[in-house]
């Protein structure tokens, strides 16, 4: 596996056999941990669901 890292970017390019996958990395400027943003999508799953 190749792996590229743009820091400028936030990109980050992974090559497996004849595929390239482009991933772009995001930061949570809010404040919010995980279990935060957890909860609150299972909170709006339940939401939607009823």
């Amino acid at each position: 596996m190749e792996i590229n890292y743009n820091p400028e970017t936030n990109l980050s390019e992974y090559k497996i056999g004849n595929t390239t996958y482009v991933v772009t990395m995001k930061f949570n400027k809010s404040g919010e941990n995980l279990e935060d943003i957890i909860s609150h999508l299972i909170a709006r799953d339940i939401e939607e669901a009823a």
